[in-house]
């Protein structure tokens, strides 16, 4: 499309419904965001001592199997809105964006078409949020192999939290569900938080929430917006490529990609892992 990485993961503020706007963020959030964002690169020794305040996962894709979940709402709210079914490789392409404009992509629409791109999105975004959040179950939203386990030892130690473009809600039931909310300190979607990835001010918010600076906290999740954000925090980043998107995708826009939840487990605990990938 000619777009470059960046350019492609542009927020559509006019989709974003019911986020709360930058000048309404608290002082410390305010200074934190007015710092220069950096691209702080893993080398291999800091992958080795592993030593962040605080680690922030990215949920579907990152923490949960949910594909078949959001897979199928997406097509009953796009058949109940007239449109065609999205195929899986355009759902997965789509999880890139908020639920909004996801949804209004796949409905044949883009950012161009202005108001009616933004009213389809926020219709079909609230008939998608109110169906997905209510059937969340262990289910129907899993967690990868070995993330439960990984999430109570990360937690034992250091500081723990969520960040994803879907709703608020979804976070916390997903997160309830598998028994797991008195372990994050802080969590967040789309519609609490002052931008959507890939702009960087959710993963400020929830450093702020637990008292660390981004640079000394990692960020870690599926899709190129998860990257882009973290760079724009100023956080070290991983990508797992388990999720909706491969890795020549994300090598670009992420410091290290793992293939595995042992590797996952290896990168942010601090041990050696000779079968990581490191990116950029």
């Amino acid at each position: 499309l000619g777009l470059t990485v960046v350019e492609a993961f542009v927020a559509v503020p006019s989709l974003n419904r019911g986020i709360r706007r930058s000048g309404q963020l608290s002082q410390s959030v305010r200074s934190k965001l007015a710092a220069p964002a950096r691209h702080t690169a893993m080398s291999s020794a800091a992958r080795s001592r592993a030593t962040f305040a605080a680690v922030l996962f990215d949920v579907d894709g990152t923490l949960s199997d949910s594909f078949q979940l959001g897979f199928s709402t997406t097509n009953e709210v796009l058949r109940h809105h007239g449109h065609r079914e999205a195929t899986p490789e355009e759902y997965h392409h789509g999880t890139r964006y908020t639920t909004p404009e996801r949804l209004a992509r796949h409905s044949g629409l883009r950012p161009e078409d202005g108001e009616q791109f933004a009213a389809e999105g926020a219709k079909m975004g609230k008939m998608f949020d109110d169906t997905y959040i209510a059937l969340v179950s262990t289910s129907t939203a899993p967690l990868y192999d070995g993330i439960h386990d990984l999430v109570l030892d990360v937690a034992s130690t250091t500081k723990v939290g969520a960040l994803s473009n879907a709703a608020v809600a979804y976070v916390r039931a997903v997160i309830k569900v598998h028994g797991l909310t008195s372990h994050f300190g802080t969590m967040h979607g789309a519609d609490d938080v002052p931008l959507p990835k890939p702009s960087g001010e959710g993963l400020v918010l929830c450093c702020s929430d637990l008292d660390e600076a981004p640079s000394r906290c990692v960020y870690i999740g599926d899709s190129p917006s998860d990257g882009l954000a973290a760079r724009a925090a100023g956080m070290p980043s991983i990508g797992v490529t388990w999720g909706s998107h491969d890795e020549e995708t994300l090598r670009p826009v992420f410091d290290q990609l793992v293939g595995s939840v042992e590797e996952l487990r290896a990168a942010v605990m601090g041990t050696n892992s000779s079968s990581a990938s490191a990116a950029v």
